[in-house]
C-alpha cells in the first residue's frame, strides 16, 4: 500500500457514484495506520 498515493481532494475524475462507494474505504484506509 505504501506505494499507492491518494490524489488530494478534487483532484479525482470518477464518477460521483464511484467516489461514494470508495470515500469510506479511502477514509477507514488513511485512519488504519
Amino acid at each position: 500500500m505504501a506505494a499507492f498515493s491518494a490524489p488530494g481532494m478534487g483532484q479525482t475524475s470518477l464518477p460521483q457514484n464511484y467516489q461514494d462507494q470508495l470515500a469510506p474505504v479511502i477514509a477507514a484506509n488513511c485512519h488504519a495506520g
